[in-house]
């Protein structure tokens, strides 16, 4: 499935990665897009090991000031992808801010100064289908065979297009999320269970976390962002182990210097203690000297 999917956002249309993406991310259904802002799609930023602000995840609201309102995330890949095409829209004298639809009809690129950039038209479920429906048949996701009861030509789905992307979803965050927890991200009613699962949004954030990797569809580039975060580790493991033996020496030095200041104390008694009496046969005390011969 990671394949087609794959194959799907090659297609030279700069909307269908985006599209794609959030659809496989956050399985909202191909009508949300007609409520979609860009306010509504916010990143959720964490500090890693190296001090850096790095995207986790995007919260994104699904459905906006409807009765179905509900909310959900998308993968960094799919944030990434999203604000790709919301900085091509901006390169191209679009005025973009909160009130922006995120996904809108695409406009003529030789004329910029046309009026249709400056008044975006969001666009339609209908056309989000049509557009999908030609990347599937350029990728020859979509295929014609012949039906041997009929003898009529009938169309083979090696992927069913917008239902796909909802399913690939639940399937991927199944093997690592509560079915329950699926459920709630992707709109669906939970009757009775909700009772008694009462997640808030920074807990299913962190389940979600757990199905980012299955999710995200560029392996490639997820494998390099491990690889990188392995050198990152193994480097601060180094610096640890540095500072460690650092601090092993300067123990070991200390120790040293008490012991010989020990030693030094020891003797020291040594001598003050050895004391040689001189005496007569009648038990008189002759002379008495400490350890360096002076007398006492």
């Amino acid at each position: 499935m990671h394949e087609e999917i794959q194959r799907i956002i090659e297609y030279p249309d700069r909307r269908i990665k985006s599209l794609v993406l959030t659809m496989c991310s956050s399985g909202i259904r191909l009508g949300a897009w007609q409520y979609l802002k860009w306010k509504h799609v916010e990143p959720i930023r964490r500090r890693d090991d190296r001090g850096e602000d790095r995207i986790i995840a995007a919260k994104i609201v699904v459905y906006a000031g409807e009765n179905e309102q509900y909310f959900s995330f998308i993968t960094p890949e799919a944030f990434n992808a999203l604000q790709d095409w919301m900085e091509y829209r901006r390169t191209s004298a679009v005025d973009i801010n909160g009130e922006s639809w995120v996904m809108r009809t695409i406009w003529d690129t030789t004329t910029p100064r046309r009026s249709t950039i400056k008044c975006p038209k969001n666009m339609s479920q209908g056309a989000i289908k049509q557009l999908m429906k030609r990347a599937l048949d350029s990728e020859g996701l979509r295929s014609s065979s012949l039906n041997p009861n009929t003898n009529y030509s009938q169309r083979r789905y090696e992927f069913k297009t917008n239902h796909g992307f909802r399913k690939f979803f639940q399937t991927n965050c199944e093997s690592k999320m509560k079915s329950l927890d699926v459920m709630i991200l992707m709109g669906q009613d939970t009757g009775l269970a909700a009772s008694y699962n009462k997640q808030t949004p920074d807990m299913l954030l962190v389940e979600y976390l757990k199905a980012v990797d299955n999710l995200t569809i560029d392996m490639t580039r997820m494998k390099q962002q491990h690889q990188d975060q392995k050198m990152l580790d193994f480097a601060k493991n180094q610096q640890d182990l540095v500072t460690q033996m650092h601090m092993k020496d300067q123990e070991i030095r200390g120790l040293k210097e008490q012991i010989e200041e020990i030693r030094y104390m020891y003797e020291d008694l040594i001598k003050r203690n050895t004391v040689v009496t001189n005496m007569t046969t009648d038990g008189r005390i002759m002379s008495a000297t400490d350890g360096w011969g002076r007398p006492l």
